[in-house]
């Protein structure tokens, strides 16, 4: 009996390695004794766990040691830069249905191990406490989209103080996970609310107390049979190849706050002054300038005077476009 529980925790720790570990990932021994009492409901302590490590070692396995560090497996998974590729290819294909793409996205991810999925590069820089929170959420909700499940949680907004506080009076959103996606910088969730018959996406680190639900997802073909994945994706990523400037914005309606803050993921720093709300953020040139004349109605550009300068003259170049007499096309 002892040696078949041997060879169970030894197959435990080798799926354990597998699914979590890789080199910028090791794991403790104290970390892999927990991932197996969550995963499999096994119990198994320091001089088990060690041994189980160790075997793996002596019969192939390439389990290696970062002193402390931890323990990883060096899989045969395919890279980051090759995930993100192959993800790129998919979304890109003009031959794939929505339903095609979501699976062979799931296919393609699945052969990464479980932290480069769900990192691909996303921060390039050490992620905060807030972006630590939604790689949290991702592994769980992968896990509800492996199992086919709902998800339940409740969700940060901004009040008109431009303060993040739980939002629908305190009450959870119920959710149907479909795919986790990047932009700018922050995860989201693709995914359907209980009783709406449309599709509808949450980032991931204003999410709070997450849980799986029992009840099985609605699949996204039922809630609309004709999404379009691949447009949705290019549609939701604000992408910019200038260089980076600190911008300052003034909000003259506290609303515009959600979708400055959706617009800039990666960071905005809220002040309050005599007239609203100051929003400072970092971005390129671009995304700037194409934010200021998308939401000019309740958003002013105040900083920095380079960008405002240039933004004065697209907007009178515009101007001037648009209150010309047009000229009638000639007939042929």
């Amino acid at each position: 009996m002892e040696k078949k529980n041997s060879k169970i925790n030894t197959l435990v720790v080798l799926k354990i390695l597998e699914k979590y570990s890789d080199i910028d990932h090791p794991l403790t021994q104290k970390e892999v004794m927990d991932r197996a009492l969550a995963d499999y409901g096994a119990k198994m302590n320091r001089k088990t766990t060690s041994d189980c490590i160790h075997l793996l070692g002596e019969v192939g396995y390439s389990v290696h040691e970062r002193p402390k560090k931890g323990f990883y497996l060096e899989n045969p998974y395919l890279s980051e830069e090759d995930i993100k590729k192959l993800l790129e290819a998919i979304l890109l294909s003009k031959s794939l249905s929505s339903e095609d793409s979501i699976r062979l996205l799931r296919g393609v991810s699945s052969l990464s191990s479980l932290n480069n999925r769900l990192k691909c590069d996303v921060f390039a820089k050490e992620p905060n406490e807030q972006e630590k929170s939604g790689f949290l959420h991702a592994k769980i909700i992968e896990e509800a989209i492996e199992k086919n499940k709902m998800i339940s949680f409740q969700y940060l907004s901004f009040d008109k103080d431009g303060t993040l506080k739980v939002g629908k009076n305190g009450g959870r959103y119920k959710v149907s996970p479909y795919l986790i996606l990047e932009t700018s910088g922050a995860l989201y969730l693709l995914s359907n609310q209980a009783n709406y018959k449309n599709t509808s996406r949450y980032r991931m680190d204003r999410m709070i107390n997450l849980k799986i639900e029992e009840d099985e997802l609605v699949p996204l073909s039922k809630i609309d049979p004709d999404f379009d994945l691949k447009n949705y994706f290019l549609e939701s990523s604000f992408k910019g190849d200038t260089e980076s400037v600190d911008a300052t914005f003034e909000l003259l309606n506290s609303k515009d706050l959600e979708d400055l803050t959706s617009y800039f993921p990666s960071g905005v720093k809220i002040e309050k002054a005599e007239k609203g709300l100051l929003a400072k953020v970092t971005s390129s040139e671009d995304n700037l300038i194409n934010y200021s004349l998308t939401h000019a109605e309740n958003s002013i550009l105040v900083e920095p005077a380079s960008l405002v300068e240039k933004l004065s003259l697209l907007s009178k170049k515009a101007s001037s476009r648009y209150t010309a007499k047009p000229s009638k096309p000639k007939s042929k």
